[in-house]
């Protein structure tokens, strides 16, 4: 996966079209995509019997597409599960739609960075044209502004110069315009599309719930929490977080070991690199079970607070609080083991956060819930260790004991295998 790569996002050259739409007619070009010097518009034409590096299409339906979506394609993280219809409709590149055949291109935002992520045409596709390529690569927030806005710039002087100066994407174009010119505007849009919402569709009481708690969590930290507050009953969840707050926390008296943070790398790689050396620091080294009292003093609980129990309402978020009033945590997890995993995100996040009063921990897909989840994958069952131990028998019964030996649960295990490249995310066997 590339890191910050460079992206082009451009028309190689306009043809005369034969188009019974007059924009479309007027804006069909050849366009290329590319990024980290990877083509996403790579393409096989059955037409030509040839290859090529950019796809015929009409980029006005394209244009009118990403400034459509453009608060929550560039801010909306994505969802763990499978994405649904909505998400999908704001973030994968074909639902431009029109009748073209877009590249299988998906964008999705990990706070300051995008992640891009293209995938070939399927095996027994009988489209025309077939796309090829098949990559992630990973973009400054800015340089992608820089380059879609930069797309629509040139589809726009398009328009103008073929005697379409006022069309429906001129004028949703100039509303985003003005939007990011306007800090406050340009922020409300922003915590819109974190909650999932269009502009100007989300419930002005919700909103106001949500901002209302920055003075107190912090705003990296409500950021967080309307990413995995999203759709129906959004402020009541995040009524109960508050309600367990100050009624369910347990009080805690954090103690994060003193390590260097990782300052580069995916937000994967510098949580695993973080647990690393935080395994190193409290002396477990890289193989080993963590004792249930080492993670307890980390987060600054009672033991009693990692053992399995139900709590008292379902949640969103587990939190861990710092204020004025001290420290204390929210679990929101019913296992011990999935208790152990929470607490772990919590250490992690604590040593990469150290100013925020809250530290959310999510089921969103953000690079700070990636972070965490990296962290606290390797803190307790590092990597290396499992290789150890299982020595090629990835079977199922063998996991399971690992994970019993680990104290965690085998989904945590198969997930790491799967992280690492040794077995796909069904489970079969990998090549690596």
């Amino acid at each position: 996966m590339g890191t910050l790569g460079a992206l082009e996002f451009r028309p190689t050259r306009w043809v005369v079209a034969d188009a019974a739409d007059d924009l479309e007619r007027d804006t069909t070009a050849y366009l290329r995509i590319a990024a980290d010097g990877r083509t996403a518009t790579r393409v096989s034409d059955e037409f030509s019997a040839s290859l090529a590096d950019d796809v015929l299409v009409a980029l006005y339906p394209l244009a009118t597409w990403l400034a459509a979506s453009w608060w929550r394609l560039l801010w909306e993280p994505g969802p763990r599960a499978t994405p649904p219809t909505a998400w999908r409709l704001n973030h994968e590149l074909r639902s431009a739609g029109a009748g073209y055949l877009w590249p299988i291109l998906r964008i999705e935002p990990e706070d300051d960075d995008i992640l891009l992520t293209v995938s070939p045409s399927a095996a027994d596709s009988r489209e025309p044209v077939r796309f090829l390529a098949s990559f992630e690569s990973r973009h400054a927030r800015s340089h992608v502004e820089q380059e879609l806005g930069g797309f629509i710039d040139t589809v726009c002087a398009r328009l103008e110069a073929t005697g379409h100066p006022a069309t429906e994407l001129a004028a949703l174009w100039a509303e985003v315009r003005t939007e990011r010119g306007d800090a406050g505007m340009a922020a409300a849009r922003r915590f819109e599309a974190r909650l999932g919402y269009e502009p100007d569709e989300a419930i002005a009481q919700v909103l106001e719930r949500f901002r209302a708690l920055e003075p107190l969590a912090g705003v990296a930290a409500v950021e967080e929490l309307a990413a995995a507050h999203q759709g129906e009953g959004s402020a009541q969840w995040l009524e109960a977080l508050q309600d367990a707050v100050e009624s369910d926390a347990f009080p805690a008296k954090p103690a994060p070991p003193r390590v260097e943070r990782p300052a580069q790398g995916t937000p994967g790689a510098r949580g695993a690199e973080l647990a690393r050396r935080v395994r190193t620091a409290v002396g477990l080294g890289g193989a080993g079970a963590v004792p249930d009292q080492v993670l307890a003093d980390l987060v600054g609980v009672p033991v009693r607070a990692l053992a399995s129990q139900a709590p008292r309402r379902p949640l969103r978020a587990g939190v861990a609080v710092r204020d004025a009033e001290g420290a204390r945590v929210v679990f929101r997890r019913t296992l011990d083991s999935g208790r152990r995993f929470e607490a772990a995100r919590l250490v992690g996040d604590s040593i990469l956060e150290p100013a925020q009063p809250w530290l959310p921990s999510t089921d969103a897909q953000t690079a700070r819930q990636k972070r965490q989840r990296a962290f606290a994958a390797e803190f307790l069952a590092p990597i290396g260790a499992i290789t150890g131990s299982l020595r090629g028998d990835f079977s199922g019964d063998t996991l399971e004991e690992l994970a019993h030996e680990l104290r965690v649960g085998p989904m945590l295990i198969a997930g790491q295998l799967a992280s690492h490249g040794y077995v796909d995310r069904d489970g079969a066997h990998s090549n690596a």
